[in-house]
């Protein structure tokens, strides 16, 4: 069994652009397809990241999942934790889980809503991410609360902490103050076509007094279908410019011309964003086959 050959703080601290890249979800008993893309890119990557689907689809935990990469691959996990479908005890305890299984790094978000969610919970509930949030900063410390019960941990749970940032949202630099002030670590945006939008965002919060100091890892996608594309394009924060989906939807090569803009735009942005560190996160979608490549160009921007 093989140990994480650097954990993602020591690359963040180590590498001037470091790379996370999110895995494909497997769709039966085993986590081979995930593994097999780390393997890929083992190069290539800092940290992959395993999703966290509770409800909706049918695949092998999470937990299993970033066990068979870490010892197989020697690559440091994210495990993503999603808040939408669990109560905060079941959230810990998933928690315990990981950190015992040696994952040190988790991604918090509120989570896709499934079909059956009525308009009021498919809402972004940011407290209650943010509640977990505080939760898990408390574990690091050996001390935590939850339903008002105080538990005590043999040893710190210090778990490096991810959330999302979605520039083009509204009222987002509010949303992100509270983040901020509930612990976060590290933020991961929503997909990005062009600079502008985030280099845009940190102005803003830094002129409502909110300095962004944290590494931000900015979602570059790598569609294959045109399908996919347009689905990314009707996603919450996700700022287009005008004539850019038919245009890359009529290109013969939608993963090349997807592949060129990431370069681009990861260029740009490494260029314009001052103050805080700057990674990418690689984002494969169904058919893709150049994950590893473009982390191989944007980790030696």
């Amino acid at each position: 069994m093989h140990r994480p050959r650097r954990r993602l703080r020591e690359s963040l601290a180590a590498r001037a652009h470091p790379v996370v890249a999110e895995l494909p979800g497997s769709h039966g008993i085993d986590s081979d397809v995930e593994v097999s893309f780390a393997m890929k890119g083992v190069d290539a990557y800092d940290a992959v990241l395993a999703t966290d689907i509770p409800t909706g689809r049918v695949r092998v935990d999470g937990i299993i999942t970033a066990q068979k990469v870490m010892a197989e691959s020697g690559l440091d996990v994210i495990s993503a934790i999603s808040c939408r479908h669990r109560s905060l005890e079941a959230s810990v305890a998933r928690l315990l889980g990981l950190w015992a299984s040696g994952v040190q790094n988790i991604y918090v978000v509120m989570g896709d809503p499934t079909p059956s969610s009525s308009a009021k919970e498919a809402t972004y509930g940011l407290p209650k991410s943010t509640e977990l949030i505080r939760t898990v900063k408390s574990m690091g410390t050996g001390r935590f609360e939850v339903g008002g019960v105080a538990h005590t941990l043999p040893h710190p749970v210090d778990f490096f902490i991810g959330s999302a940032l979605l520039p083009s949202r509204e009222g987002e630099v509010e949303l992100l103050r509270k983040k901020l002030d509930s612990g976060v670590d590290f933020l991961v945006t929503q997909v990005v076509f062009e600079p502008d939008s985030l280099v845009d965002f940190v102005d803003r919060a830094s002129s409502q007094g909110l300095a962004v100091r944290v590494p931000i890892f900015a979602t570059l996608p790598l569609p294959s279908r045109a399908s996919s594309l347009e689905r990314i394009s009707g996603m919450e924060g996700v700022k287009m410019p005008p004539g850019l989906l038919s245009a890359i939807t009529s290109s013969p090569d939608i993963e090349g011309s997807c592949f060129r803009l990431a370069v681009e735009t990861f260029s740009s942005l490494a260029g314009s964003l001052g103050g805080s560190k700057l990674g990418s996160y690689v984002l494969p979608m169904r058919g893709s086959k150049r994950a590893a490549e473009l982390a191989r160009l944007l980790g030696s921007t």
